[in-house]
């Protein structure tokens, strides 16, 4: 009698183990949909958190102070660019572009500094480029990056940018979602050093949905990068 009843003992203990075992399996499977489930949802950003910024230690030449004065390389703030130009031509004294003259702010090179190259996409993306690094590898889909940038609105304010706080470079992998579209596009066959101003329509930035309570809903964005490093 004694071994009958051990025999039954053992195989309640068999089965409660096997329910167990499929319960913890299944809280595994569910919180692992929950994770990816949540991580899809969460809207494109050009930014995570501090865990994803990398610093190759080449540091970066900016002129600081105010948000909306704030220049990367010296390139000017975005509409400036424009209104020089046309400044320029209506000046029978103007200066050849790069040449330095002082300004009223002290910026010559900032007032002056004209793209080498600008390429405007079918999807609507404009890529200026002011320097067009050095080395010969460039980037390609699916390096991961690291890039200095200051984002402005259509009126000139910044809204993100990489030199506040420890001023260390965003990484991500270039075409992998990580970021908006128009970083995917848009820095693509970069050199080291190379600077470029994108001008993103909005489809290719945050779109209808804009990122309340920052962007706006179909806001096209401009952002001036350094690429800073290859990996």
């Amino acid at each position: 009698m004694q071994s009958f009843y051990t025999h039954k003992k053992s195989q309640r203990t068999k089965i409660i183990l096997i329910i167990g075992s499929i319960i913890v399996l299944a809280l595994v499977v569910l919180v692992g949909w929950l994770i990816v489930r949540v991580t899809h949802d969460q809207p494109q950003t050009t930014i995570y958190n501090d865990e994803n910024k990398k610093d190759n230690g080449n540091g970066l030449a900016t002129t600081d102070g105010a948000d909306n004065g704030l220049s990367l390389q010296g390139l000017p703030l975005p509409g400036q660019a424009n209104q020089q130009t046309n400044n320029q031509q209506g000046s029978s004294g103007s200066t050849p572009s790069g040449s330095a003259t002082q300004g009223s702010s002290g910026g010559s090179s900032q007032q002056n500094q004209q793209p080498v190259r600008t390429q405007t996409l079918p999807n609507g993306l404009r890529i200026d480029e002011y320097n067009v690094g050095t080395g010969t590898r460039t980037t390609k889909l699916g390096d991961t990056i690291a890039v200095h940038y200051i984002g402005y609105l259509p009126d000139g304010k910044v809204f993100d940018t990489s030199l506040k706080g420890q001023k260390q470079p965003f990484a991500f992998k270039l075409g992998a979602g990580q970021v908006i579209q128009g970083w995917d596009i848009g820095l693509q066959d970069m050199k080291v050093g190379a600077v470029r101003r994108l001008t993103i329509p909005a489809a290719l930035a945050y779109g209808a949905r804009g990122y309340p309570p920052t962007i706006p809903p179909n806001t096209p964005l401009v952002f001036d990068t350094q690429l800073m490093g290859i990996q």
